[in-house]
Formats: structure tokens, C-alpha cells, sequence
């Protein structure tokens, strides 16, 4: 029935020569060339500490040679690719319940007021969906 050895190949329009990209730092701009298969949310900066992010920034591509890592700042200021949960302390009334559904336990009690510690914190947000006094926002 399926004597064809090419049956459902053309689906895959080549994945694996196409995947293409960087891994990036958010904050310093440190980069390495994206490995397919792996998550670029599951590495961490060695500059910073932070969680890397994908980008298809093609400046980026061009710069990288294979598995070899960067420790290149970006000259120009560039908006944030990640922007973490904030609380509003004015609104905060520290029930602790943002961090009973933290996964990475990023959120802490100062003062009696949470405070999200964005090294830790994987951009989930949910901490934004369950905060009772919507004192956390994007």
C-alpha cells in the first residue's frame, strides 16, 4: 500500500538544513547559535544569569560560526525581547498566592508585598492570571 519510500517526506520541507537562528540574552545580548531540538528557554546566559531567548535575527546569523559562542554586546539599544511580570505594590496585598503557582518559586514576600525576581522567573504569567487584587501585570 505504501510502496513509495518518499510517502510523507515532502511534508517536511527540509527542517532540519532550515532551522536556523540564535539563542539570546535578553539583557546582555550574549548569543549562541540556536541547536534544533533544544529550547532556547533552557539554556542560561553565562554573562548573566538570564534565560535565553529564539530570534531569527539575521545580522546575528551571520556573525556566529558553528557552536561557537559570542560574548558580543549589542552597540544599540534594542527594546526588551522578554518583558516580565511586574507588581504593583499599591495593589499587592500579599496573600502569597502568585507564588503557591510560581513553577520556578521567582516570586518573593518583602515586606509583605511580592516582588518577582526576573533572573528566576520563566515569563509564564501565571501569577498574572490567578493574582486576586490584579496587582501583577505584564
Amino acid at each position: 500500500m505504501f510502496g513509495n519510500k518518499n510517502f510523507n517526506r515532502g511534508n517536511h520541507h527540509n527542517r532540519h538544513q532550515s532551522e536556523q537562528g540564535v539563542c539570546v540574552c535578553p539583557k546582555c545580548g550574549y548569543s549562541i547559535p540556536h541547536t534544533p531540538g533544544i529550547p532556547c528557554s533552557s539554556k542560561v546566559c553565562p554573562v548573566c544569569k538570564s534565560w535565553l531567548v529564539r530570534s531569527e535575527n539575521s545580522e546575528n546569523k551571520n556573525e556566529l560560526k558553528d557552536s561557537e559562542p559570542t560574548n558580543k554586546v549589542m552597540t544599540q539599544p534594542t527594546p526588551p525581547l522578554v518583558v516580565y511580570p511586574k507588581v504593583n505594590p499599591d495593589l499587592c496585598t500579599g496573600c502569597g498566592i502568585c507564588m503557591d503557582v510560581c513553577p520556578t518559586n521567582a516570586i518573593v514576600l518583602k515586606d509583605d508585598k511580592a516582588f518577582i525576581v526576573d533572573d528566576l522567573c520563566r515569563n509564564c504569567k501565571e501569577c498574572v492570571r490567578v493574582c486576586p487584587s490584579e496587582a501583577i501585570n505584564e
